[in-house]
């Protein structure tokens, strides 16, 4: 390359350079410029390109090279579309002035780079991006070259090859590299625009937030603490102006700061770079203090450091925290005296542990009560009173000092002003303060809540309120400690008489009660002796006492014996009946002075009364006068109240100990017999315990038996059951007399009576008495309870009464347990016709419903044998359907003929048969054969008709070997239930009946059904001249291969109809079409393939059929889909019509047609196995080859 290239390479970089001193001082970029501007910076990138084309390298004449394409591509990417227009349009011009060779070549090159410029511009902003990245702008210009090469070839011939030669390697490396330099000087002059617009932003975002946020804010120099900037907020908290504010320190600002602490300031953000919320105390203009958080930040203005400082006044938050944490600590003062109030036992205590709370909590100086002393007129304080530093407080007189007068006037005394004198009102003479609150007790003052300080204006309303409050729960709790003092007294004198009368009523003896008594008198009434006195004709006799050792002489109490007429106290309550109180023995006329009693100087006493008859006295004793009042005399009546009890309580309590060993022995018996359910098992408990009451070992229970007339023995003690005598006839002996007349008799040595047979006079051994009451229920006699005692015992009047009651209680259990029993066979029975109710809903057969009723026939009739016989209306006799308990089995005899036998004899007649004893029965009756049923042994025979809606159903016999009183007899409702078993066979018999007529019936209608779709089928074959037999084969084979896929059973008859219907359809085809011997047309085969259709139309509306339309209406589908008349594909096509259609293909191709002879089987076969997965479903016609398989096999076998 010559000097002059370079040169001009240097020319042209110096240009480019200018273009990027041009991007950077025109505001070229912002959207939306200014038109004119737009035109103005193409006109001057214009101006530059042709600056560039006027210092180029020469390569041949006419044909120049510069770095306008450098120019240009760039101008498109950077400035956009009206610069970059404006600036090709230029350098066309004056390239096109220049002329030469190369100039429409140079002409195309401007407008390459240019185009290709701007449409990567597009491209970045369609990627929403400004500026492209460094390897994309070496990229950009090896394009924009590397398409100018190409562009070069339009060069006249012989300069293109030589031109692209010389080009090549500064186009597609110095060129591309230049356009990197170009656009990343391009990138770094935006970015430095975007900078400077971010930073503007900022600083007028802070501005704004600076200047309108309503916090005061300053910002300050760091080192001097001079304010340079204030907001607004700063200028109204203070109330000053920007002019007095800026240019001047905080300190200069706020006088009254303390320099140390602006100091600590300064250290911790010189330290830390910042603070936090640092607490400050700051005098506004107006002289008011103020709270606040103050915090600070290092910022850097002009390379300088600054802060930013900010306030926030938190005066009215401290206050309102000051107040919620003083209230705070109110509540808890209050709660705690509530607490207190609540756990108090007694004053002391309470009004101490207020005291505690109030000076710890609040008034840590001087508080404390003072306590009203009325009969003095002093205030005096409690000892829990409390002053700091400590000393004493004197009492206080009534109206004197605060606490004086607020309780002389009833109201709360606040004293807080200092130009009152304070020393009028306080206890201390430190004392500036004080609230005196009184404590008032209903209409009573107690005393006054009293606290001091040595403040002036220390106390406020609200401190009044807090102790007025105090004082009302102080009020309410002391009354309520008073009330309950009071109640406690009461309950100590209700618990002494409720201990006295626990001890009469647990007490059985007089010494225990007295005793009990006495102690429980001196609890409440203190004393230093008492004793219990009682009459004894006309003396006096000590019978307990107490306390007598320290005063008087406790022998000659106990053992003195003092005369009514030497005894004027005694005396007086006699006439009275009422309390004596003599407070001074040594001065009242009803006291005789005595030498063993000269100790006494007091003395109380009250009479014993029952019945309204003074019968002793309860004296207290005290050596010192005046001692007694009149609530101990009336305390002291109480006792001798319960003391009166106490000896009534004694006189009955042999006659209530007596009573009471009757009704425990009542009670035994009755819980005894409870836990008994049988009379084998309540009868021996009742005789045991009755003969552990009257303390014998000899005694009887016998129970009558109705149907026999007798009196039978059950059970038995002693010689009762030593003496042989079992059963008895009614009216015979004592047991038979006494159930006879339904009254008690007495028997023994003396009282055989008349009515007792000679036989059994003997029967009494010799020194023995006793009683047979008879055991009746509310309609009969049902027994007697016999009762021996030894001579000479005797049974009283309430003997008689308590062996009355045993009789009623054993006839009630007796009766309890009969329904009981009677109960259990109800249940038992509807439970076995329950079962034989199941047994006829699930079974459709007559048999095993039969089985069923004979188990619980005999089950709970208590049968030896049970026999069914059916009745058989076309042969008019009796067959046997089911016996049990036969000797022989089977039995001799299973039909009967009407009238024949006993079975016949009861279908005959349609009416029970009862006979009780089968061998006289059949001696009367010679005709009737009974043989067999005696060789049996049967003795009783019960045949009960069964009758189906009063018809013959036919007769169920009922077999007994044993008597048949021996299972009547004890239970009445035995027939009944015999004859309900009989109607529930009857209903099991018609249900057997109605299910096999319907079933025969079902039967016959399916048959039908069947045989008018096959003659449908025969129809269709002759009308379509299909080959004989071919609906029978089809129907056939898809049974058969049905069954072979797995199909349910219960689904093969509507497979069975499908295939026997499969061309119903055809009804609807002309026989025109149907049996046109030619080719048919499309319209004829349109009809042809409608014949599905045609059977779902046809069928459909046959409710039997609907289940079986799957082979009639899908039968000519294909696997593939491309059968009719839906085309279903697939599984779509119901699996009967997918095994119909491979046997229908393979009948109609292994049979003979009159078109064409039948295939071979082999031929057969190999046609479904191409057409599967076509025309057929291959799972099917695997399986139905495997069956032709099978069929060949079985064959083939010999």
């Amino acid at each position: 390359m010559s000097r002059e290239s370079v040169l001009s390479l240097v020319n042209n970089a110096a240009l480019l350079l200018a273009l990027a001193l041009l991007y950077q001082i025109l505001p070229l970029r912002k959207k939306g410029s200014p038109v004119l501007q737009q035109l103005l910076t193409g006109s001057l990138i214009g101006g530059i390109s042709i600056v560039i084309m006027l210092t180029p390298w020469q390569f041949t004449s006419g044909v120049i090279f510069d770095t306008r394409s450098v120019l240009l591509s760039l101008s498109g990417l950077y400035f956009g579309f009206l610069p970059t227009l404006m600036a090709a349009l230029i350098a066309s011009l004056f390239r096109l002035y220049l002329g030469g060779p190369g100039a429409f070549t140079g002409v195309g090159s401007i407008v390459i780079s240019a185009a290709l410029g701007y449409l990567w511009r597009a491209s970045l902003r369609k990627n929403q991006r400004s500026n492209p990245h460094g390897y994309e702008l070496y990229a950009f210009g090896w394009v924009v070259h590397l398409a100018i090469l190409v562009w070069f070839l339009t060069l006249p011939a012989g300069l293109a090859i030589p031109a692209i030669r010389a080009v090549s390697l500064p186009f597609l490396i110095i060129y591309p590299f230049a356009t990197l330099l170009l656009g990343l000087l391009f990138n770094l002059s935006d970015e430095r625009v975007r900078m400077e617009q971010a930073l503007t932003e900022k600083e007028a975002l802070f501005s704004a937030a600076f200047h309108t946020t309503p916090l005061p804010m300053t910002i300050s120099r760091l080192k001097d603490g001079i304010i340079l900037d204030v907001n607004r907020s700063f200028c109204e908290y203070f109330g000053l102006s920007p002019q007095e504010i800026i240019g001047r320190s905080f300190l200069e600002i706020e006088r009254g700061m303390d320099a140390e602490v602006f100091q600590d300031i300064s250290q911790k953000i010189q330290y830390q770079g910042e603070i936090e919320n640092f607490p400050l105390q700051v005098r506004l203009k107006n002289g008011e203090m103020r709270q606040m958080l103050y915090s600070a930040v290092t910022i850097t203005i002009q390379n300088e450091p600054c802060l930013i400082n900010v306030g926030t006044d938190v005066t009215d938050l401290i206050e309102k925290q000051n107040a919620l944490e003083q209230r705070l600590k109110e509540l808890q003062v209050l709660n705690g005296v509530a607490l207190a109030t609540v756990k108090a036992t007694n004053e002391d205590e309470l009004i101490s542990q207020v005291t505690q709370i109030l000076s710890t909590e609040l008034y840590r100086e001087h508080c404390g009560i003072l306590l009203l002393d009325r009969d003095a007129g002093l205030l005096r304080p409690h000892p829990s009173y409390f002053v700091n530093p400590p000393h004493s407080i004197s009492s206080l007189p009534l109206g004197k000092g605060g606490a004086g007068q607020a309780i002389q006037r009833g109201v709360a005394i606040l004293v807080s002003d200092p130009q009152t004198k304070a020393e009028d009102y306080v206890l201390t003479s430190v004392s500036r303060s004080l609230l005196a609150v009184p404590i008032q007790i209903g209409t009573e003052m107690f005393g006054v809540v009293n606290i001091e300080s040595r403040r002036t204006h220390a106390f406020t309303e609200a401190d009044q309120q807090l102790l007025s409050t105090i004082a009302d729960q102080l009020a309410g709790a002391i009354e309520r400690l008073h009330a309950q003092q009071r109640e406690a007294h009461q309950r100590r004198i209700a618990e002494a008489l409720a201990s006295t009368a626990i001890a009469i009523n647990s007490h059985l003896d007089l010494e225990s009660v007295f005793k009990q008594l006495l102690h429980n008198v001196r609890r409440v009434i203190p004393c230093d002796a008492a004793n219990i006195t009682l009459l004894d004709g006309d003396e006096t006799r000590v019978v307990y006492l107490e306390g007598y050792e320290t005063y008087g002489d406790p022998g000659w109490t106990l053992n003195s014996r003092l005369n009514l007429s030497a005894t004027p106290n005694y005396q007086e309550m006699i006439r009275t009946k009422a309390p004596l109180l003599i407070s001074d023995t040594h001065a009242s006329p009803f006291w005789r002075v005595f030498r063993e009693g000269e100790w006494i100087a007091s003395y109380l006493a009250a009479p014993i009364c029952v019945e309204g008859e003074v019968i002793g006295f309860l004296n207290l004793d005290h050596h010192q006068a005046h001692f007694f009042t009149s609530e101990h005399a009336q305390i002291l009546g109480a006792f001798a109240e319960h003391a009166a009890i106490a000896i009534r309580n004694a006189r009955l309590f042999d006659e209530l100990k007596r009573r009471l060993n009757e009704l425990e022995a009542i009670n035994r018996v009755s819980l005894a017999l409870r836990a008994a359910h049988t009379p084998e098992q309540l009868l021996p408990l009742l005789l045991d315990e009755a003969l552990q009451l009257f303390q014998t070992p000899c005694g009887a229970i016998w129970l009558v038996d109705k149907d026999q007339q007798r009196v039978r023995r059950i059970i038995a003690r002693g010689w009762m059951n030593e003496n042989g005598v079992v059963e008895l006839s009614i009216g015979e002996g004592l047991a038979g007399s006494v159930v006879e007349q339904g009254k008690p008799q007495y028997f023994g040595d003396s009282i055989a009576t008349a009515s007792t047979p000679s036989n059994l006079k003997t029967t009494f051994p010799p020194g023995w008495g006793g009683v047979c009451f008879p055991i009746a229920s509310t309609t009969e006699v049902i027994g007697c309870l016999c009762v021996g005692l030894p001579s000479p015992r005797s049974l009283s009047e309430q003997d008689g009464r308590i062996l009355s009651t045993l009789a009623e209680i054993a006839a009630i259990a007796l009766q309890r347990a009969q329904l009981l029993a009677d109960l259990q066979h109800e249940t038992e029975r509807l439970a076995s016709l329950r079962e034989i109710d199941y047994a006829i809903s699930v079974n459709t057969e007559f048999y095993p419903m039969a089985e069923v009723i004979l188990r619980q026939t005999r089950q709970h009739l208590g049968l030896d044998a049970v026999q069914i016989w059916e009745f058989e209306p076309n042969l008019a006799r009796l067959e046997l359907v089911v016996a049990q308990g036969l000797r022989k089995n089977p039995p001799v005899k299973n039909v009967y003929q009407l009238g024949e036998g006993l079975a016949g004899t009861v279908a005959l007649t349609l009416h029970p048969l009862t006979i009780s004893d089968l061998q006289q029965w059949s001696a009367v009756n010679s005709t009737v054969d009974c043989q067999h049923y005696l060789e049996e042994g049967f003795l009783a025979y019960i045949g009960l008709p069964i009758l189906v809606k009063g018809r013959l159903g036919g007769v169920i016999e009922l077999c007994q070997r044993s008597p048949l009183t021996s299972l009547t007899a004890q239970d009445p409702q035995w027939l009944s239930f015999a004859k309900t078993i009989a109607s529930q066979t009857a209903l099991a018999m018609e249900n057997a009946h109605l299910f096999r007529d319907l079933n025969n019936t079902l039967m016959e209608l399916s048959l039908s059904y069947d045989e008018t779709l096959e003659g449908w089928a025969k129809a269709l074959e002759l009308r379509d001249r299909e080959t004989a037999g071919h609906s029978d084969r089809v129907t056939e084979w898809t049974l058969n291969l049905a069954l072979a896929l797995g199909v349910e059973k219960d689904q093969l008859i509507h497979i069975r109809r499908g295939a026997i219907l499969h061309d119903i359809g055809k009804i609807g085809v002309p026989d025109t079409i149907l049996l046109k011997e030619g080719p048919l047309t499309p319209q004829e085969w349109q009809i042809i393939r409608q014949h599905p259709v045609f059977a779902y139309e046809l069928l459909r509306h046959i409710r039997f059929l609907q289940p079986a339309l799957d082979i009639p209406y899908c039968h000519h589908e294909k696997w593939d889909g491309s059968g009719y008349p839906r085309g279903l594909k697939g599984e779509e096509i119901p699996l009967a019509a997918r095994i119909f259609a491979v046997v229908d293909v393979w009948d109609a191709l292994t049979s003979d047609r009159p078109y064409r002879k039948a295939w071979s089987q082999a031929e057969a076969r190999e046609y479904l196995r191409s057409q599967a997965g076509k025309h057929f479903d291959p799972r099917v016609v695997a399986a139905f080859l495997q069956l032709l398989e099978q069929q060949s096999s079985a064959s083939s076998t010999p």
